[in-house]
């Protein structure tokens, strides 16, 4: 049996940009790579990473979203 909990990665930036909808702060939360939440940061949060800068949350190529630090950087 698998008990292994996923490891969710909190990241912060500036500018999170999700289909034309910009939240400023932003939060993405990461599940093995793949966007599972995002919201505005509305208060401070523990074990959170901050980044300089805008995430772009995008589909790849099979269709899951994944977040891009400053258009390039894959998180």
């Amino acid at each position: 049996m698998n008990t292994r909990r996923p490891l969710i990665r909190r990241i912060a930036a500036h500018h999170v940009v999700f289909d034309g909808e910009v939240f400023s702060p932003g939060v993405v939360e990461l599940e093995d790579g793949q966007v599972v939440r995002y919201y505005a940061l509305k208060e401070e949060l523990p074990f959170t990473e901050w980044m300089e800068g805008t995430i772009d949350i995008v589909k790849d190529v099979d269709d899951r979203l994944i977040a891009l630090l400053n258009g390039t950087k894959k998180l």
